[in-house]
C-alpha cells in the first residue's frame, strides 16, 4: 500500500471524526458488530467474503450508505480487513474509485484489491480538493456580482451556483463525496452546500422553489449525516443507485 494514502485516509478519518463523533461512532460500532462474525463459526454465511455480506449484522452498515466510504476506507488500511472490499463495492458508484473486476489477479487478491481501494480513494480526494476549490472560487465570484439589497439578483446568483461547470464537475463524482462535502460544509454552514448535497443523496436538483443555505439547512442535514440512514433523505420511493450494486457479483 503506498505510505501517502494511508496516511491521507487515516487523517481524513480523524478530520471526520472530530466534526462527526456521532458518524464515526455509530460507523464503528456496526462495522465491530459485523467484523465480529467473520469467523464465527456458528455464523451462516461466513465461509467467503462475498458470503458474509449475508450476515444479519451485515445489512446495517449497508444501508448506512455511501456518506461512510471514507471510514471504510479507514478501515481497508488495516490489516485484515481486505473482507470489507465487499462492502466497499457495494457502496460505491464511481468506476474510477473501483477496481476493475476484468484486473482478475488485483481483484480476487483482497489483500491487493483493499491497497488499491485506499490509493484510488487518495487519488480520488485529490480530485475533490481541486473541485471543490473550483466551485468555492466560482461561488465567490458571483456573490461578488451581487448587488445588496436586491433578493432577485441575489436569488438569480443562487440559481448560477449549480448552472456552471465546477458544479456539475463534482455532481458527477457521484455519492462517494458526500463525506467531503459534509466536512466543507461544515465550515460554511450559510453557504451554498445544501443544493450540492441534495442532489448526491436524493439524485435530482433541489429546484427553484428551495430555499437553500442557512443554519437550518445545516443542521438538518448534520443530523441526517450523523444519525440516519442513506434512503431517510432520498425522495420516498426513490431507490439509492448504490443498491443497485448489490444484486451484482462484487
Amino acid at each position: 500500500m503506498d505510505l501517502g494514502a494511508r496516511i491521507a485516509a487515516e487523517k481524513f478519518y480523524r478530520d471526520l471524526r472530530e466534526v462527526f463523533p456521532d458518524y464515526a461512532a455509530d460507523f464503528e460500532q456496526k462495522f465491530t458488530e459485523w467484523q465480529g462474525k467473520w469467523f464465527d463459526p456458528e455464523s451462516p454465511g461466513s465461509s467467503s467474503a462475498l458470503e458474509r455480506c449475508e450476515l444479519p449484522e451485515y445489512d446495517p452498515l449497508l444501508f448506512l450508505g455511501p456518506k461512510t466510504i471514507p471510514l471504510l476506507v479507514f478501515e481497508l488500511t488495516k490489516p485484515g480487513n481486505f473482507i470489507a472490499t465487499t462492502l466497499y463495492n457495494h457502496l460505491e458508484t464511481d468506476p474510477q474509485a473501483k477496481v476493475d473486476p476484468e484486473d482478475i489477479i488485483n481483484y480476487l487478491t483482497l489483500n491487493r484489491h483493499a491497497n488499491l481501494i485506499v490509493e484510488l480513494n487518495h487519488e480520488r480526494a485529490q480530485r475533490v480538493r481541486r473541485r471543490l476549490e473550483a466551485w468555492k472560487t466560482r461561488c465567490r465570484q458571483l456573490q461578488q456580482q451581487q448587488q445588496p439589497g436586491q433578493l432577485q439578483k441575489q436569488q438569480s446568483a443562487e440559481l448560477d451556483t449549480t448552472a456552471c461547470e465546477e458544479y456539475d464537475a463534482l455532481v458527477a463524482m457521484g455519492s462517494g463525496i458526500i463525506a467531503h462535502v459534509m466536512l466543507e460544509y461544515s465550515k460554511d454552514r450559510a453557504g451554498p452546500w445544501c443544493q450540492l448535497m441534495h442532489q448526491l443523496v436524493c439524485e435530482k436538483p433541489m429546484g427553484v422553489m428551495a430555499h437553500p443555505g442557512g443554519l437550518k439547512q445545516y443542521e438538518a442535514w448534520r443530523d441526517w449525516f450523523e444519525n440516519r440512514e442513506h434512503h431517510e433523505a432520498a425522495e420516498e420511493g426513490l431507490m439509492p443507485a448504490y443498491l443497485n450494486n448489490v444484486g451484482r457479483w462484487s
